[in-house]
């Protein structure tokens, strides 16, 4: 109640407490007319919030713990910031200290002082930002104020004791503009037997709300790969992908630490990694060798603690677009034997310059219509340029009922057994520094037929 800003109301929600604090708040009230109390049964720290902003009557609303306490010019200096620049969310830095009163250390970001940021502008800052604190500052729901309409059918969840996981991050999605100031006025308490510290290792419920947060911002347009880690924590990521249609296919992922430099190189249909952040990973690229595929659909990417279980998440999908320009020129080259798939793409990969590259890799056991499959995975993808390189007589015989059956695409086709490039000069790839590229390699028809067909055709590094 020593708040420099005097327009306010205090609104006190008792949760079932069984100590002397109904008794203290109702005193509050008789004292201050600008001090409300209400009480409820120990139903949660959610349902107490959602309550106290239903009977709220102000436009503007901020959350206070129980733990926790406010320098007096917490609240004008928010307000001045919020009505100042415009926007619907002020957010306040802090100071943290033990129930021992301990002030513990805590360096907060100057090099941002005051400054104001888009939703997008938000985001893209908290998911870059390596400071611990700040990632505690973006994930709760203390330290702001909020004008009204940013809870906008917004509620704490109440089947769970930690909401500000779920519920935070929805606000920044209802602003135009959130303004982020350095000032440490909202005293944090780091109290070891408070809600926040009481969680459960087999308590799954935040990384459920991580899941949601990825996929909605995924949903919007926003990268869904960085999620909010903290930093020096043991981490896991767990990948489960299939294709669409359901085909067999070979993938791989690449992992980059915090500079972008490649660190691991790994062949998956369900990768499980442990990495510590930022130092470990903390985005993947995918590549994709594929037997017509239009999407790849990846099963919740499960960033996690590493001490939680297995099976903590929910199975949660969402699809990626493989090679999505149509109007790009895209290389199909279909071989036998799916054993050597993974070194055709490792090898080949390194000449295409950028041009996709889709490998139709047959197993000798296929009784399927291969033709067929093609044409649809072209249709599908409305490709307008296509390179079709067989690798062998049979398969040239598939590659021309493509051609004919692909009258709105422009296809290019390398049979082989039309081209002489088992005459080509195997001496041209001898001092190649590619390991893959060994000399019982060298007179593989498959090799040299691919290698020749980009090269000659589209345009590749030419082999020196």
């Amino acid at each position: 109640m020593k708040q420099t800003y005097h327009n306010l109301e205090l609104i006190l929600v008792d949760d079932g407490s069984t100590d002397r604090s109904l008794a203290i708040c109702t005193r509050y009230q008789q004292q201050n007319s600008r001090v409300r109390v209400f009480h409820q049964a120990n139903q949660g720290v959610s349902k107490a919030r959602n309550y106290g902003m239903d009977v709220a009557a102000g436009d503007l609303i901020t959350f206070v713990d129980s733990d926790d306490y406010v320098m007096p010019n917490y609240l004008e200096e928010l307000i001045t910031a919020l009505e100042s620049t415009g926007s619907q969310i002020a957010i306040s830095d802090f100071q943290s200290y033990k129930g021992n009163g301990q002030l513990l250390v805590h360096m907060p970001d100057h090099e941002v002082s005051q400054r104001t940021f888009t939703p997008r502008e938000w985001f893209d800052f908290a998911y870059t930002n390596k400071n611990d604190f700040f990632q505690l500052i973006y994930t709760v729901l203390w330290g702001k104020i909020f004008q009204q309409e940013a809870f906008n059918q917004i509620y704490c969840p109440e089947d769970t004791q930690i909401d500000d996981e779920f519920t935070t991050w929805k606000t920044y999605l209802q602003a135009s503009k959130i303004v982020y100031l350095d000032d440490e006025d909202y005293i944090y308490r780091l109290n070891q037997d408070g809600l926040s510290h009481r969680k459960n290792q087999e308590d799954i419920r935040p990384l459920r709300s991580l899941e949601e947060e990825i996929t909605f911002l995924h949903i919007l347009g926003y990268d869904p790969q960085l999620p909010l880690l903290r930093i020096n924590q043991r981490y896991r990521i767990s990948i489960k992908a299939s294709s669409e249609p359901a085909q067999g296919f070979f993938t791989r992922i690449v992992f980059f630490n915090g500079q972008g430099d490649e660190i691991n190189r790994l062949e998956f249909h369900n990768l499980e990694k442990a990495f510590t952040f930022p130092e470990g990973a903390v985005h993947y690229e995918v590549s994709l060798v594929n037997t017509g595929c239009t999407s790849l659909q990846f099963k919740r990417l499960e960033i996690c603690p590493a001490k939680l279980p297995r099976s903590v998440h929910n199975d949660l999908w969402f699809h990626k677009p493989v090679n999505p320009d149509s109007d790009q020129p895209v290389n199909i080259v279909v071989m036998h034997d799916p054993k050597r798939v993974k070194k055709t793409w490792e090898t080949v990969g390194k000449m295409l310059n950028g041009l996709p590259l889709q490998i139709v890799s047959v197993g000798w056991q296929y009784d399927g219509d291969l033709a067929e499959a093609i044409v649809h995975w072209i249709e599908q993808k409305n490709q307008l340029y296509a390179h079709l390189i067989s690798t062998s007589a049979d398969l040239d015989k598939v590659l021309r009922k493509v051609h004919q059956a692909s009258p709105k695409t422009r296809l290019l086709l390398t049979e082989a057994s039309q081209d002489d490039k088992l005459h080509i000069d195997y001496e041209i790839y001898a001092s190649r520094d590619i390991p893959e590229w060994s000399t019982a390699n060298l007179v593989d028809p498959d090799w040299i037929t691919i290698t020749h067909a980009i090269n000659g055709l589209w345009g590749g590094v030419k082999v020196k």
